[in-house]
């Protein structure tokens, strides 16, 4: 074979054996991580196999030391290499002695390559560096050539072990030292650079580990021992006095006489600035006290000499110990961290062991007051130059700090808000249920969500959205704080409303008609919602946004059909009405059971009144279209209609995909099209081939007598707007009796 040939032969093999160590490290490792080495050294042996046999070379002992030191530097222990070694040397043999039975070397080799494995693992377990993996990789070249000139040898192998070294030494050099750099990313990760310390994250993984040699292989339960939580007492006035350098040196001063005071087996975690734990496990009960006595001691004995310019500064360790004897886990953390903020209080520099009647004693209303001014005075440095607006008030619902943004936003200056109330901005039509909710969430401890409709010095009305925390003294609140926002801005959606009612006002109905613009004959009356806020009438638009900005849309409409339930049962339906409209959230339909019973209940109370479902038209795709088969097969005597259609991108994808009985065009389409002979043809179009798959059409705002004209000309045969009916409040009056009450709205 020619050189350029076994240059060939040498490169295709060291590309298997990279190959399959890419393989174990890609599939292997993923499932079974113990065994992804153990898969690799075992593959490329029997590609080594396989090649000395197809091939019929002499395997070189060159080649065997390559192949060896590339997998040794790959793997993780010794003693998976000296396992893989045997191995390969086994490999060796059996070729040797089918293609080599003749040399009277057979022996010799062997034995030396049996004594380079075990030289080679013992240099490079003791100097694992680059530069002693080069030294390697060339002393496999020497050791072959050796055997060429001693006569054993052939040119060939040495070609192929000249070939074979380079391509195997750049891939374990580039893979160890990608290991390496993902063990020092890890490490940095895991430990806190000032002090060696352990983070947060590292501790979590200290933990596992410890579980795991423990508790056994899956680490399940909690060890029993004590949690220590310290930190240095008046570091705020060391690093004012003398300086950050001096306080970073006070800090690693004590992780340094900690460490030097805690078993390998122990934890020191370093949560940010001068607060530490220490997680000491397998502790005995009656042994606790004692160590962290001595621990404390041993803290702050000696005195401390921090290296800086000044040559004389001496300063004494004071630290304050919080702790715990019990589960290693986070409520014991949080016990021990509640037993150290008593420590400080009693004094510092002093451990002091948690106790279950620990418990912080309410400040006295003199020391309240003042308490809650620092507290007004910080929040106002805070939210100067916060864009989103804030206010603080004490119990009282006197504002004690207010923020630029939110004297903007109610449009009164700080001179206005002062030492005044909230109600101040309130339009005077908040119903009283709002503001009892409000206060027995907030001394209940709990925050508060929901809206008001309030009212700025310049006379105009807004709905504002907010959110309420109480400001918590001991376990009592004496004050809460306020997120506050414009219904109408483009913020951030606010967190979950409270639990209980969403609409503190009275929900009220009307019915429109829906009629055969042909004939004149109703067809059947649409429920519209009509909520009232004091005196003030809601639109639907900002009764359903102040749903969605509180997340409690589900809720809201569960409040409407309820109140729709109710109202029918009291004051009953339009005469004459064969269909009862109904919009409803697709995601109501979601709770199945829940629906099924108020759909049973509104149907005794209706009768012969057919009921159909309206779903908006963007809001179909919220279920599937199998759940909406599943639906249809449930209540097979509710009827389905498909609300403002044309506005949506998919309108043709969604119709398709459940057929309704009812298609309402959207008013905003007869407003564009009429007139326009070309897109009017399109939608003519459109709602015959609607019309063909059996569902009939339903044109929303007829408002003129022209339009109505118009649709009965190019012959649409259903229409619902003001023109053809105005919807009807039902009220029921003195006597008893119902009365229909028209009402123009828009």
């Amino acid at each position: 074979m020619t050189w350029l040939l076994w240059f060939t032969i040498a490169w295709l093999f060291s590309g298997q054996i990279i190959a399959t160590h890419e393989l174990s490290e890609l599939v292997i490792r993923r499932y079974w991580p113990r065994l992804a080495k153990a898969v690799a050294m075992i593959g490329i042996a029997l590609l080594f196999l396989l090649d000395g046999g197809v091939l019929h070379w002499n395997l070189s002992i060159g080649i065997g030391l390559d192949v060896l030191i590339s997998t040794y530097l790959l793997s993780r222990s010794t003693l998976e290499s000296f396992g893989y070694g045997i191995l390969l040397g086994g490999v060796y043999a059996l070729l040797e002695a089918v293609h080599g039975q003749s040399s009277p070397f057979l022996l010799w080799n062997y034995l030396v390559f049996y004594g380079f494995m075990v030289v080679l693992l013992l240099v490079l377990r003791k100097f694992h560096s680059n530069k002693v993996t080069v030294g390697t990789f060339l002393c496999a070249i020497a050791v072959q050539a050796g055997f060429f000139l001693l006569g054993d040898g052939s040119m060939e192998a040495v070609f192929l072990t000249v070939f074979l070294a380079p391509v195997l030494g750049l891939y374990t050099w580039y893979w160890t030292g990608k290991e390496m750099r993902i063990s020092k990313n890890i490490y940095h990760v895991e430990h806190d650079t000032l002090t060696g310390a352990l983070t947060r994250r590292g501790l979590e993984r200290w933990l596992s580990q410890l579980k795991v040699q423990t508790l056994g292989r899956q680490g399940q339960g909690d060890l029993a021992g004590v949690i220590v939580f310290c930190d240095i007492d008046n570091l705020k006035w060391i690093n004012d006095t003398w300086g950050h350098d001096v306080g970073d040196a006070t800090i690693r001063e004590l992780a340094q006489r900690l460490s030097q005071k805690l078993r390998p087996t122990d934890g020191l975690v370093r949560f940010g600035g001068d607060e530490f734990e220490i997680w000491l496990p397998q502790i005995l009960p009656q042994e606790a006290q004692s160590i962290v006595n001595r621990l404390h001691d041993a803290v702050c004995a000696l005195p401390f000499y921090p290296a800086t310019s000044q040559s004389q500064l001496c300063l004494t360790l004071s630290v304050s110990m919080g702790w715990v004897y019990g589960s290693l886990n986070e409520y014991s953390a949080w016990k021990a961290d509640e037993a150290l903020l008593v420590a400080k209080k009693m004094g510092k520099r002093r451990a002091v062991a948690w106790r279950p009647n620990m418990e912080q004693k309410p400040l006295s209303a003199k020391d309240l007051s003042a308490h809650f001014d620092r507290v007004a005075h910080t929040a106002s440095m805070l939210w100067s130059q916060v864009p989103r607006a804030f206010v603080l008030t004490d119990m009282e619902a006197r504002i004690w700090a207010a923020n630029a943004a939110y004297a903007g936003l109610v449009g009164r200056d700080w001179e206005q808000l002062r030492e005044n109330k909230p109600g101040v901005n309130t339009a005077g039509e908040t119903p009283g249920g709002a503001y009892q909710s409000l206060w027995q969430t907030l001394t209940a401890g709990q925050a508060w969500s929901g809206y008001f409709l309030n009212r700025r010095a310049d006379g105009t009305k807004w709905w504002e959205v907010a959110e309420l925390y109480p400001v918590m003294n001991a376990g009592v609140p004496m004050g809460y704080w306020a997120l506050a926002e414009d219904l109408e801005q483009s913020g951030a959606y606010l967190k979950a409303m409270h639990s209980g009612r969403f609409w503190a006002g009275e929900i009220n109905f009307a019915f429109q008609a829906i009629k055969n613009i042909q004939t004149g004959d109703i067809v059947g009356y649409e429920a519209l919602v009509r909520p009232v806020w004091g005196h003030e009438t809601v639109t639907p638009d900002v009764f359903f946004r102040l749903a969605n900005r509180l997340h409690v849309r589900l809720k809201a409409d569960w409040e409407c059909l309820d109140g729709l339930l109710q109202h029918i049962r009291s004051t009953g339906l339009p005469t004459d009405c064969p269909r009862l409209f109904l919009n409803v959230y697709a995601g109501t339909l979601a709770d199945v059971d829940r629906f099924t019973t108020w759909l049973r209940q509104l149907q005794a109370v209706l009768q012969e009144t057919r009921v159909v479902i309206e779903i908006l038209e963007t809001h179909v795709d919220e279920l599937s279209f199998a759940k909406w088969t599943t639906l249809r097969q449930m209540f097979p005597s509710v009827e389905w209609a498909q609300d403002d259609f044309g506005i949506g991108e998919r309108d043709l994808l969604r119709f398709m995909g459940w057929i309704p009985q009812w298609v309402k065009l959207d008013a905003a389409l007869l407003t564009e099209f009429m007139g326009d002979e070309m897109r009017w043809d399109w939608l003519t179009q459109l709602r015959r081939w609607v019309m063909q798959r059996g569902t009939q059409v339903i044109v929303e705002g007829v408002e003129t007598a022209q339009q109505a004209a118009w649709l009965r000309q190019e012959g649409c045969i259903f229409g619902q707007g003001y023109f053809l009916g105005l919807p009807e409040l039902m009220t029921e009056n003195r006597n008893g009796k119902n009365e229909v009450e028209s009402e123009l709205y828009r």
